[in-house]
């Protein structure tokens, strides 16, 4: 932003010979803080400003929604958990069936084994060319609200689900 001293003395109506003050530097220089806001406002990049304000208010529109309409994705339970609880319905099972079974990738999984064994829920053992994993129930979950109640109740309620069924058709043939 540079100003031309003839023009300068035009707007200001001052004759092209003297300036008010004697200080010509006031008149063909601007002041540092208006070199600052200048430098400042050129840097930013006004249509990026407004995509970021119409994308925010589109998310907020999109999560005020119900979830049919999002898509109704969402479950009560986290894919570590999910690893945790095929795991322990077969402590022999591959990293690649768990992965179908879940509905994630083998790496997702393999991810998952190393983080529930590095926090203690499980300990892997090679067998052969497979690996076992075993499950310490004992573990507290991670959740401060959850913090007392071991992985084992959380094992115990889904595991026990599936048993009940086979037992209650069992003793309705009997």
């Amino acid at each position: 932003m540079t100003l031309v001293r003839g023009s300068v003395r035009e707007n200001m109506g001052i004759p092209s010979g003297e300036v008010e003050g004697g200080d010509m530097s006031s008149v063909t220089r601007p002041p540092t803080y208006v070199k600052k806001c200048a430098k400042y406002f050129s840097s930013i990049n006004f249509r990026e400003i407004s995509l970021i304000k119409r994308n925010r208010l589109r998310m907020m529109e999109f999560m005020s929604q119900p979830s049919v309409t999002r898509g109704g994705q969402w479950t009560f339970l986290t894919n570590h958990a999910r690893v945790l609880i095929a795991l322990a319905r077969d402590p022999e099972a591959r990293g690649r069936d768990v992965a179908d079974l879940i509905g994630i990738t083998e790496r997702a999984v393999q991810l998952i084994v190393a983080d529930l064994e590095a926090a203690g829920y499980l300990t892997r053992t090679r067998v052969g060319r497979r690996n076992r994993y075993t499950i310490d129930p004992t573990v507290a979950l991670r959740h401060p609200t959850e913090a007392g109640h071991p992985v084992g109740d959380l094992l115990a309620t889904f595991l026990h689900r599936e048993d009940s069924p086979a037992e209650d058709t069992g003793s309705a043939t009997s």
